[in-house]
């Protein structure tokens, strides 16, 4: 009867605790240059949130988010977070650019309090789809849309493509919740 007790106990212990909600994303696609995302959340990502950058994958990159970690940081971990001071964010990705073609860094957030705001997966590896929280205003997510078509680098032509119309680089989002 001991384990009856510690489900019981663990039932105790979770009664009155908050269940976060599910959080709701919309999808971009074609955002595989991280120095043109991380002008985006220059852009339009609220001031009060932070970048969390994660895994960088050069010395400079490196170098420079040791010098600008925020609280929460944990070097030895790769896993700083910035401030979203335009300054910094600009000179990142400026020096994102200049280490090209080498990644960045493996993972991209941008957290306000418990929430994330924007998510971005194995940017390393080549990943160009970024989530965007459904809870940012509609015209904060149209104006990143028309940040990273703006910015965009032109996508390189297929043999078909090139016979027809080029391609723009930038695909749609597709809204999902997950």
């Amino acid at each position: 009867m001991e384990w009856l007790d510690r489900i019981r106990g663990m039932a105790d212990r979770v009664r009155g605790m908050e269940i976060p909600k599910q959080q709701e994303w919309v999808e971009l696609y074609g955002a595989g240059d991280t120095a043109t995302l991380l002008r985006a959340v220059d852009a339009v990502m609220p001031r009060d949130a932070m970048l969390n950058v994660m895994e960088p994958r050069s010395a400079p990159i490196e170098t420079f988010l040791r010098r600008h970690a925020g609280t929460g940081s944990r070097p030895a971990s790769g896993d700083y977070f910035l401030h979203l001071d335009g300054a910094v964010l600009r000179e990142l990705a400026m020096l994102v650019e200049q280490s090209a073609p080498e990644p960045a860094c493996a993972r991209l957030f941008v957290t306000r309090g418990a929430e994330n705001l924007l998510e971005a997966y194995r940017r390393d590896a080549g990943e160009d789809v970024v989530w965007l929280s459904r809870d940012l205003a509609p015209d904060v997510v149209e104006r990143f849309r028309a940040v990273l078509e703006q910015e965009a680098p032109p996508a390189p032509a297929t043999p078909a493509e090139s016979a027809s119309e080029p391609g723009v680089g930038f695909r749609r989002s597709r809204e999902s919740a997950a």
